[in-house]
């Protein structure tokens, strides 16, 4: 498995950006937001438990996913059953993972929720008094999931080739979009496109790959320039 193709393929985004990234507090508050108090966790656990020993299973789950408490929230989802579980990641992945960051992508594609992966965050806005937002950025959360997603565009991309989910081709394609749209990055998002494995087309308004490295969106007549071509 270490020697797949898409392992190598993500090795190599991966290492793009410095290790020491994944070393310090910045790290930890560019992934999560809206972390609750040692008091709030304490106080939710007790709540869950206290209705866990009344037999109010689905009860205690609603109070662990209001508490944060994903851990117990997860275990309580898979046993309830396929969907208690996959609306309990989503549900996480919008209230607590920062809107953009590679983490909160791969527990949308895992939740069977790619159209969520740019879309605004559910709950923003929210989260509970005393609550400690981690993320000190003030866009909007659909601006900070679209600026977050291209930002760190090669994370995003490595966590999702290394981690192959259902219907992934289709945030890989959009991503590419964005970034020749947005950001006028025609070599990442031709990445992109080469990665959700699209098809060669000849040119026309609505096509994404016609030569790599060259923007026929921009420059329709004279895109394939001998620079690109070579």
């Amino acid at each position: 498995e270490n020697d797949a193709p898409e392992v190598a393929v993500a090795r190599l985004f991966a290492s793009v950006k410095s290790s020491s990234e994944y070393n310090n507090y910045g790290a930890f508050s560019h992934c999560l937001q809206h972390v609750p108090s040692e008091a709030q966790t304490r106080e939710a656990a007790a709540e869950v438990q206290t209705l866990l020993v009344s037999g109010r299973k689905n009860e205690a789950l609603v109070r662990a996913q209001e508490g944060q408490l994903w851990g117990p929230a997860l275990v309580l989802a898979a046993q309830l059953g396929d969907q208690f579980y996959v609306d309990t990641v989503k549900k996480m992945a919008l209230g607590q993972l920062v809107p953009g960051s590679p983490l909160r992508t791969l527990c949308l594609l895992i939740a069977g929720q790619p159209a969520d992966v740019f879309a605004a965050d559910a709950t923003s806005g929210g989260g509970f008094p005393g609550s400690v937002n981690m993320s000190q950025q003030q866009p909007t959360q659909g601006q900070l999931s679209v600026n977050g997603m291209l930002d760190d565009w090669e994370d995003n991309l490595a966590v999702i080739t290394a981690n192959r989910t259902k219907d992934d081709e289709l945030v890989l394609t959009h991503l590419g979009d964005c970034l020749w749209k947005e950001r006028s990055n025609i070599i990442a998002a031709h990445i992109c496109y080469l990665v959700a494995e699209a098809n060669f087309e000849q040119y026309s308004d609505s096509a994404r790959l016609c030569l790599i490295g060259a923007d026929h969106w921009t420059h329709p007549r004279t895109y394939a320039s001998p620079e690109a071509i070579q």
